[in-house]
């Protein structure tokens, strides 16, 4: 998908750095403390999770119980990805906190920006399988989601479509045929300018209590993409830009959701910014994992584990939305 950035728009990501940064600290320090009301536990990803943010406890043990539940299984989806794994850029982790947080969700309609190579969207289209229903959307300029699809063919029919186009214009002709989704899973050009595009146009259009996740929030190995400057992806300062820090994009939609006070659910178990989260999911992962699986890993050399997962709308749950 092409979004050009301009000068100004360079101009506005450097002097809006330090207020970014301000507002990013907030965050975190809500996202430390459990503030705004949180309740004593995490029972689930759907009517349990009512707070503005959610504690890092919590969110272990909510998972704890899902590779309980769905370990197996789960084991079966990465067995299945693994001959089309080779071109993915998601870490194991990731994909299956995604596949078990919508086996726990159970979404009626799921959109993906983007599949890319199509490795995410094996794991999306598997739980749904699994879950007995649901349909996925997949939205991308590019057809290379075809290098995955010797290991979803049984998966495709009645339960999947791709959008080809820049998602700038498809995005407002599916939501006309067919409304928004229940679940958003956003990977796509990472850019101040394409998380201004999010807030404004796309997460502000639901009224309905919605599942979301966001890729390469949390990635301390680059800052964001520039469509002018392919390099700007490599060129994260450190001194400017701690690991822990969330990307350009992440950053952006991490501000605007400071401000919504109808999101929750907000977690990461980023490496970069809670490693002892982190080391707790590689823990119970060894737990209920099955070894050949969990040694092996379809990306060991992916660590970052950056997604954001977040909820929207959730003082207007409904019975479709809950379970």
């Amino acid at each position: 998908m092409v979004l050009k950035s301009s000068s100004p728009a360079r101009q506005l990501r450097t002097t809006g750095a330090h207020s970014r940064l301000a507002l990013c600290c907030l965050v975190a320090a809500l996202l430390t403390a459990g503030a705004c009301g949180a309740r004593k536990r995490l029972k689930g990803f759907g009517e349990s999770a009512r707070e503005s943010a959610v504690s890092q406890a919590n969110v272990v043990q909510r998972y704890r119980e899902l590779y309980a539940k769905y370990g197996s299984q789960l084991t079966d989806v990465k067995k299945r990805a693994a001959p089309c794994a080779a071109k993915g850029q998601s870490s194991d982790m990731e994909l299956e906190l995604s596949y078990l947080r919508l086996r726990d969700t159970q979404p009626n309609m799921v959109w993906e920006w983007s599949p890319n190579h199509g490795l995410s969207t094996i794991f999306i289209l598997a739980a749904l399988a699994d879950n007995g229903h649901g349909h996925l959307i997949a939205f991308d300029e590019n057809q290379n989601w075809h290098d995955s699809e010797a290991c979803i063919a049984d998966l495709l029919e009645n339960r999947f479509r791709f959008v080809f186009g820049d998602v700038h214009e498809t995005f407002y002709e599916i939501e006309k045929e067919v409304g928004m989704p229940d679940y958003l899973f956003l990977d796509s050009w990472h850019s101040h300018l394409m998380g201004v595009w999010y807030t404004t146009e796309v997460l502000s259009r639901f009224t309905k209590h919605t599942y979301v996740s966001l890729h390469d929030v949390h990635n301390p190995t680059f800052w964001g993409d520039d469509r002018d400057d392919p390099s700007f992806r490599d060129r994260r300062d450190l001194k400017v830009w701690p690991s822990w820090m969330a990307t350009e994009e992440g950053m952006t939609v991490s501000d605007w959701l400071l401000y919504r006070a109808d999101a929750c659910g907000v977690y990461t178990t980023a490496q970069s910014r809670w490693p002892s989260t982190y080391d707790a999911m590689n823990t119970m992962r060894t737990i209920y994992m099955y070894k050949d699986v969990r040694e092996e890993g379809l990306h060991p050399e992916i660590q970052e584990n950056s997604t954001l997962f977040f909820e929207l709308l959730c003082e207007s749950n409904s019975s479709e939305a809950s379970h």
